[in-house]
């Protein structure tokens, strides 16, 4: 005896049909699971085929229906701008090493560096080929995927480019190559135009030139920058400039160059540290753990000069002393004490080099209106 079907009641299906498949060819082994007003006699090779099938059909219609479904669970991490949709971050792992696999005669694999120019020209490919996605993507309206690219381009692509550039361009300035310094400015260049057009063309620039930004108070695209008085709209205030700033819209800032002024809100104007500056007799401007500037005590027998600090290696170990920025004093040899370019702090630094003519890096120093204000570009 056979259980044909235990059609109407769902809950029999995988004790009843389960057997049914093995039992076509002999009894049910146990015929209780099934209920005897559903059993039916079946003994002819036609039947035993029509119930191994209609078997695998409710079997599988079973599962489909009362089976419990997992959650999709993607492998990417998610950004909590993209609901449930992963994001295909990784051209490269910051972990790996960036290398070529060659295989040679004799099977052995062996891995073999790239250089600076081949990365660079790698991460090239990688910006055309997301600027293609971008293109499609806007295309066909689909604003998640442009999204996506553009996270790919700010956190990826474009950090690993600046960093790579800047070792190239350090290189050749070590060589006193001027010709190749020559092809490295407009190589840089042609990459801030590239970048540029990319996010003008996702919307988070306004304006499609790279050496330009949103000027609010005139609503229109001016160039940054510029130390011409007609170009700069900052020049009523002394030693402040034109730069970029978040969601390229330009911001008046201190000058960014080897006197690394910063902004001080007691007075709106850009000092040097370590300077009375806007600060009362017998006391300096300095920058607080949290990058406010500040005014403090000059402590005693030190000059307020700017060029002077009053400084430790490590406090809990060494009491601060006075010491001149620009030598070596309590550095190691080959180091100078001066301050960090974008955070600001004293430490023991290489001595400064000289800068590339065209800045990737977009950053801005911590002491800085943008800097201080949350303002700085990506």
């Amino acid at each position: 005896m056979l259980c044909r079907a235990c059609v109407n009641q769902q809950a029999y299906w995988t004790s009843c049909f389960a057997q049914q498949i093995s039992a076509v060819a002999g009894p049910l082994k146990d015929p209780r699971k099934c209920p005897q007003s559903t059993q039916t006699a079946i003994d002819t090779p036609q039947d035993k085929m029509a119930l191994l099938f209609l078997s695998i059909a409710a079997a599988v219609l079973g599962i489909s229906s009362a089976a419990p479904q997992s959650a999709f669970q993607p492998r990417a991490p998610l950004d909590t701008l993209f609901i449930g949709r992963p994001l295909m971050m990784d051209l490269w792992s910051t972990e790996d090493p960036i290398s070529i696999e060659v295989t040679d005669n004799s099977s052995e694999e062996m891995v073999v560096p790239l250089t600076l120019d081949q990365i660079r020209s790698k991460l090239m490919n990688d910006m055309k080929e997301l600027e293609r996605d971008i293109e499609e993507d806007i295309f066909e309206n689909d604003f998640l995927d442009v999204q996506s690219s553009l996270f790919k381009l700010n956190n990826k692509v474009w950090p690993k480019m600046v960093a790579v550039s800047d070792k190239i361009y350090y290189g050749i300035l070590l060589a006193n190559d001027t010709q190749a310094l020559e092809r490295e400015h407009l190589v840089r260049q042609a990459l801030k135009t590239d970048v540029a057009r990319m996010r003008f063309k996702t919307g988070t620039r306004k304006c499609p030139s790279a050496d330009e930004s949103f000027h609010a108070a005139t609503k229109r695209c001016v160039i940054v920058e510029s130390t011409l008085t007609e170009q700069n709209p900052c020049a009523s205030k002394n030693d402040m400039l034109l730069y970029d700033g978040m969601s390229n819209r330009a911001v008046c800032d201190c000058m960014d160059d080897e006197r690394q002024l910063v902004f001080s809100d007691i007075d709106g104007q850009c000092h040097l540290q370590n300077q009375q500056g806007p600060c009362q007799n017998d006391s300096w401007l300095i920058m607080s753990n949290e990058g406010k500037m500040i005014c403090e005590q000059v402590p005693v027998k030190c000059p307020a000069d700017g060029q002077h600090v009053y400084w430790s290696h490590d406090p809990l170990i060494a009491k601060p002393q006075c010491h001149q920025l620009g030598v070596r004093g309590p550095c190691a040899e080959g180091q100078v004490l001066g301050r960090n370019q974008r955070l600001g702090s004293v430490e023991c630094v290489l001595p400064p080099r000289p800068k590339p003519l065209v800045q990737l890096r977009t950053y801005c120093p911590m002491g800085s209106y943008r800097g201080q204000n949350q303002m700085c570009p990506v």
